[in-house]
């Protein structure tokens, strides 16, 4: 049936030491029931290689509106070697994370095709890291025994091993062995979205037992840092916590060198100084004020920009720091645009860069029509990236004679790429549907799309960000400001005992957008394993939502 995956091969019988050793790998039985989107969602995440590159301008994307063709002279970017040097249980995780959403997409033979990639993978990280090789070993052929069980070995996968079912035991591994296996479970987890806490936990233990891998301190401190930013807004700490501190510390004593533990304490050092006047100690190092760091920062991410002149990683993320993350006294345009015209150049296909070149134009630039371009771009390339969707939906608002912003959303939510974002990323577009209802004086429309979104969230209602979100997308205040909603949710309220049954919503509503109560605390955090409850109403057709 179209658009459902196909779970026939779960029905075959498989013995139980494959099981287990699985469940070892995967360390959480609901990715195998998770809803067909979401592993569409990490598919298409994971399908972003950087090999795509070509030598044209970045206006010749905007003007023709489509993917650039690759030229001869391209300069190939070296994310991939990088990774697998530096990172190379994350690149092992990774792929993993593939074989997984390709097989429980139903689509078998790719999968296959991917593990004879990871197991090329193995054979090149062999001579670098054979201390992990017996986990790698331990995983690749635990995927093999399972495909060619479940097919009963129609696809042919060639062995890279003697004894071609020979089943491994994770029990027989050593402990540095089951530590890798731990590790690239964690990376499975970050693919699919799991819960923050489940992942930092798993990482905590894996220190805990062996903190020689740098690697792995990098690895946790990522996923603390995640776990920080993974829960709504209002919530959201910019500060680092002490244990991400002692993280950061840990890698650069035992490789100070290392361009991933470099840029980690980049993004370290940009936290704090986003929520502090400069004065701090990260990294063993001594800021007192915020143009010495800002200075510190510029030298640091130059020269690792030197080392690494083909990373588009690099470029692209570094490029937020200057132009989007310190004081605005202290942005760097002219360097910030360097870096996003190398990243362009070297991979116009990478959705990360062409978001970033959106927000470039619009905060340093305030180009809002150029910006607005390349969030469609990116919004074309990847259809699953929401934070580019919300951006396109914040321009059309503000422009109602050109966009009707809610009929947009509405369609959206019935797509599949929608289907994967967690719930707390579709009650805010569903808010902003509201907000779009309300510019255009569909009053109540306005007030079926909130009151849907304050039975889940009503933190979203504050409206504290919304006079600025008027000025950075230039909305008519005529027609939608944080005052004018006051005002029009005051007169509403005096007409409540029109309507009993909304009586008790909009005094809500009332209070919540004047801040006379304080919105309930909410439960969302950024994870996304089976589709979300308020998505149903908003179910794709020919989309299966919960994997057949």
């Amino acid at each position: 049936m179209e658009g459902y995956a196909s779970t026939s091969y779960l029905e075959a019988p498989i013995p139980n030491e494959v099981v287990k050793s699985l469940m070892e790998i995967v360390g959480n039985p609901e990715l195998f029931n998770a809803a067909y989107c979401c592993y569409r969602r990490v598919l298409n995440q994971l399908s972003f290689q950087f090999f795509n590159t070509n030598k044209t301008g970045l206006s010749d994307t905007i003007n023709s509106g489509n993917d650039v063709e690759n030229k001869s002279d391209r300069i190939i970017p070296s994310d991939l070697e990088d990774q697998i040097q530096y990172k190379p249980t994350e690149a092992f995780g990774d792929k993993v994370a593939q074989i997984i959403a390709y097989i429980c997409a139903g689509e078998l033979l790719p999968a296959s095709e991917e593990l004879t990639n990871l197991q090329r993978m193995r054979d090149n990280l062999l001579h670098l890291y054979s201390d992990l090789d017996e986990g790698f070993y331990f995983v690749a052929k635990t995927f093999e025994c399972f495909l060619n069980m479940t097919t009963g070995n129609h696809l042919n996968i060639v062995s890279h091993q003697e004894g071609k079912n020979v089943i491994p035991i994770f029990d027989d591994l050593t402990a540095k062995g089951k530590l890798t296996v731990r590790v690239v479970q964690s990376h499975i987890f970050r693919n699919f979205r799991c819960k923050s806490n489940q992942l930092v936990d798993t990482l905590k233990q894996v220190v805990i037992e062996d903190d020689s891998v740098t690697e792995w301190w990098i690895t946790l401190a990522e996923a603390v840092r995640r776990k920080r930013r993974d829960v709504p807004k209002h919530y959201r700490g910019k500060r680092p916590l002490d244990e991400e501190y002692q993280y950061v510390d840990k890698a650069l004593k035992l490789d100070s060198e290392n361009p991933f533990v470099k840029l980690t304490l980049m993004d370290c050092i940009i936290d704090c100084l986003r929520d502090s006047k400069g004065s701090f100690v990260c990294g063993g190092i001594t800021f007192t004020n915020s143009g010495e760091t800002v200075a510190f920062m510029k030298d640091s991410c130059r020269k690792l920009l030197k080392q690494f002149p083909r990373s588009v990683k690099f470029h692209s993320q570094i490029s937020d720091y200057f132009a989007r993350f310190v004081t605005l006294c202290y942005f760097d345009i002219p360097f910030a645009e360097e870096c996003l015209d190398v990243a362009y150049n070297l991979n116009p296909n990478y959705p990360p860069t062409t978001h970033r070149l959106g927000i470039f134009n619009r905060m340093s630039k305030g180009a809002l029509t150029t910006s607005f371009e390349w969030f469609k771009i990116t919004e074309k390339m990847d259809s699953y990236h929401f934070n580019s969707f919300m951006e396109c939906v914040k321009n059309m608002i503000g422009r109602p004679e050109d966009y009707n912003a809610a009929e947009v959303i509405e369609e959206k939510l019935c797509t599949p790429g929608a289907c994967s974002w967690p719930e707390v990323d579709i009650l805010e577009l569903i808010f902003y549907k509201g907000i779009a209802h309300f510019s255009r004086k569909e009053y109540e429309e306005a007030l079926e799309a909130w009151e849907l979104v304050s039975i889940h969230n009503e933190e979203i209602f504050r409206l504290c960000d919304l006079d600025q979100t008027c000025g950075f997308y230039n909305w008519d205040e005529t027609l939608i400001s944080r005052d004018k909603l006051q005002i029009w949710m005051k007169n509403e309220k005096s007409k409540v005992d029109q309507c009993p049954t909304r009586t008790e919503f909009v005094t809500l509503l009332y209070n919540l957008m004047i801040g006379t109560v304080e919105p309930k605390k909410s439960n969302l955090y950024y994870n996304s394993l089976s589709c979300p409850g308020i998505f149903q109403r908003f179910k794709p057709k020919n989309i299966d939502t919960t994997n057949g």
